[in-house]
């Protein structure tokens, strides 16, 4: 370090460094107005911390994928859901079978992540939408090192992925993602058979019957049935808390906030729910939490045991489809689109913000219905 005497009578005290980035010298000053030797002990300290500060955030261009991922969980776990934050990890595990911890994110450019995802989707054949997850954890990583100066581009804006053309078989499998209503009737009559199925069995045709999430019922309170209708304004995590710790938290997306209308027989069987839940409450084993839908306990359904149920259901009634409670949500809109409700009421009924899945099957019910049509007239005809 050495000392520059102002015209003002001040004194600039001036250090060098080498740039990391350029790896040439550069120059840093500060000026006083004493050339003291407490004088120079200051300026020393403080241009050694500001040539620290320029070097660290310089140095940050060395920055690992492991490294800038660690920070942004850390920031994301707060700003989503737990089980949104969950699903997030299981994505990541993906990528991270393509771009290794120790890649210098600076080096990750944009050609390297469109063939990242080409990979993804065309040769390991992960579907379409774990791909665009894959691609949105990529994207939100990388823009957060933008936001750390870590990179200037954001590499992932410039990339893209079409949806591969739909096989015949792809095609076909939009009929297992809901039930025909002998399908549904049947599972009903197998889950009253089964000794502890009438509760299991109760909540199933309500989840046909109104296209809740299984979230979204095991969560609905006394008060939050209105009547004619009920009012949607919550979820269980059952991802990160056990069920039944009955952990309500916000609803999945804004417009998961909703009013539903229930049928006649939507009512019949929340009445029948309430009533049976006020007998128990007389039991010592019952314990009153609030919620509608729960086991003689008192506690909110258990998904796990729920699908369990589901699944053993439909071994019994020969059907091969993948029961889940989502079917019975995705069953309710097959119903809705068969009796001509439009794909708009259908989308604000179930909370639905992104119309993919209900458009599917929305239009493959419709063109069914249509070719039912043709058959009727050239029955009539023939």
């Amino acid at each position: 370090m050495w000392i520059e005497t102002l015209d003002n009578g001040k004194f600039k005290y001036v250090e060098r460094y080498i740039d990391p980035m350029t790896e040439k010298y550069k120059k840093i000053s500060i000026t006083l107005t004493s050339d003291s030797r407490v004088a120079w002990n200051k300026a020393q300290r403080e241009l050694n911390n500001r040539i620290d500060k320029k070097i660290k955030t310089m140095s940050q261009s060395d920055v690992t994928f492991d490294e800038i991922t660690a920070k942004w969980q850390h920031v994301y776990k707060n700003m989503v859901k737990p089980n949104t934050y969950l699903r997030s990890t299981q994505t990541l595990k993906i990528i991270k079978r393509y771009i290794p911890g120790d890649y210098i994110v600076r080096n990750i450019n944009s050609v390297f992540i469109q063939e990242t995802i080409e990979s993804i989707y065309y040769t390991e054949n992960y579907s379409f939408s774990s791909t665009k997850q894959c691609k949105s954890i990529l994207n939100s990583i990388l823009e957060f090192a933008k936001k750390k100066s870590v990179i200037d581009i954001n590499p992932v804006v410039d990339t893209e992925i079409k949806r591969k053309p739909r096989t015949f078989e792809q095609r076909e499998k939009i009929e297992n993602k809901y039930l025909e209503p002998d399908e549904l009737k049947n599972v009903l009559v197998c889950l009253r058979s089964f000794k502890t199925g009438r509760r299991n069995a109760n909540l199933t045709e309500f989840l046909s019957l109104t296209g809740l999430r299984f979230g979204e019922a095991v969560a609905l309170e006394y008060n939050n049935f209105k009547g004619d209708f009920i009012e949607v304004n919550g979820t269980l995590d059952y991802h990160t808390h056990k069920s039944s710790d009955g952990v309500k938290t916000t609803a999945k997306t804004g417009k998961s906030n909703r009013n539903v209308d229930l049928s006649n027989r939507a009512k019949v069987i929340i009445n029948e729910v309430i009533l049976e839940n006020k007998f128990l409450k007389n039991e010592e084993y019952f314990q009153e939490k609030n919620y509608i839908f729960v086991t003689k306990y008192g506690n909110p359904i258990d998904i796990a045991t729920y699908n369990t149920s589901l699944k053993i259901a439909a071994k019994k009634c020969g059907i091969e489809k993948n029961l889940t409670s989502h079917v019975l949500r995705h069953t309710h809109i097959s119903i809705l689109s068969e009796i001509g409700v439009p794909l708009k009421a259908i989308m604000d009924r179930v909370g639905h913000e992104r119309p993919e899945t209900t458009l599917g099957i929305y239009t493959h019910v419709t063109k069914k219905m249509q070719q039912g049509v043709m058959q009727k007239l050239n029955d009539y005809y023939n």
